[in-house]
């Protein structure tokens, strides 16, 4: 076995670096869920990251390469600090314990793939049995749920409706219910609304996703901004049709935490599709911004 004392079930964090010292991703596994830490907080590819340990798990070395440094860059395993390096750096962590590792190019000739356990000094240079494909881009490492808001991550709605009113809903630490302030009538059952509102933005996936003909003219009936406690943010529009909504989504770089680069990546796959919404699901986002605006109060 290459790590004979690893327990997968322990690992809790997983740090990705490529290129430079700067973390790609760093994934945590918290409450039983694998999400993005960094550089976005969003849910992580569990997939990807169940097959990547159970890959370190069952690895077997099948021969040592080299300890000489010279031929590092020959199979991949080269500081990822160092011009031209092609190799990924995986980090993972189990409470106080830690394990650096360097996962190079696949074997041309012969089967696996040439690891480096950078943990040490002088750790030579192995072929394993295993083959890691580890994607470079930030996004692969996202689950397919592009949004799934936790409500208690969010820091403030933003909603601008049709006919121009306008709401905002914030507070300032997690602990606090998200409010409309002095405005809101003693009699309304805000947090529900509120949940309301966040569900439904939840799982939203690309799986799920149809093609709308051509671009959306119309003027959407709502413009609903969450904001999460991580500095990230999303716009949702809508608009109505005899079924439900179209939905075109937007994420939102202010300069919080997010970094701008992936910002734009991710709106240029937002960009290439609208969500249909079902009637069900519209129907949260309007009763609920009807809610608000005191159209269902008694």
């Amino acid at each position: 076995m290459f790590l004979p004392a690893l327990d997968t079930e322990e690992i809790n964090q997983v740090t990705i670096s490529q290129h430079d010292a700067t973390p790609l991703v760093t994934i945590e596994h918290v409450d039983g869920r694998w999400s993005l830490a960094s550089p976005i907080a969003v849910p992580a590819n569990a997939s990807l990251i169940e097959s990547v340990l159970l890959g370190l798990k069952n690895a077997r070395v099948l021969e040592q390469k080299t300890a000489e440094k010279d031929w590092y860059k020959h199979l991949g395993v080269d500081d990822i600090g160092e011009t031209d390096a092609r190799g990924t750096l995986i980090l993972l962590g189990a409470g106080d314990t830690s394990l650096q590792l360097l996962v190079g190019d696949k074997s041309s000739k012969q089967k696996g793939q040439y690891w480096r356990d950078t943990g040490g000094n002088n750790n030579p240079v192995v072929r394993v049995d295993q083959v890691l494909d580890l994607p470079r881009d930030a996004l692969d490492w996202m689950d397919r749920e592009i949004i799934d808001l936790p409500d208690n991550g969010v820091a403030s709605i933003n909603i601008t409706t049709r006919t121009g009113d306008r709401f905002v809903l914030r507070r300032d630490n997690y602990a606090e219910e998200l409010s409309l302030g002095t405005a809101v009538s003693d009699s309304m059952v805000l947090p529900h609304s509120v949940k309301q509102l966040v569900f439904g933005l939840s799982q939203l996936n690309f799986d799920a996703i149809k093609v709308s003909e051509g671009k959306l003219t119309e003027q959407p009936a709502d413009s609903i901004i969450f904001s999460l406690f991580d500095g990230s943010a999303f716009e949702l529009l809508l608009y109505p049709d005899t079924e439900g909504s179209w939905a075109s989504l937007k994420a939102i770089d202010n300069e919080q935490g997010t970094g701008s680069k992936l910002v734009d990546k991710m709106n240029s796959y937002f960009s290439r599709w609208h969500f249909h919404l079902s009637g069900q699901r519209t129907a949260l986002y309007t009763q609920a911004i009807m809610h608000l605006s005191g159209e269902n109060n008694e």
